[in-house]
């Protein structure tokens, strides 16, 4: 099971490594932001 959160959003990161998901890779400058670009990181959960 595969999943995209933004960088900063630290609480949803948490939430998804309390339920067993690890940081599979990172897309530099995915988001756009009033700042400029932000990462997504790809999540992933190992079924079965």
């Amino acid at each position: 099971l595969w999943l995209e959160v933004r960088a900063s959003n630290v609480a949803a990161i948490a939430l998804y490594e309390s339920l067993g998901f690890n940081e599979a890779t990172i897309r530099r400058n995915y988001y756009p932001t009033a700042e400029g670009r932000e990462d997504a990181i790809i999540m992933a959960l190992p079924l079965g």
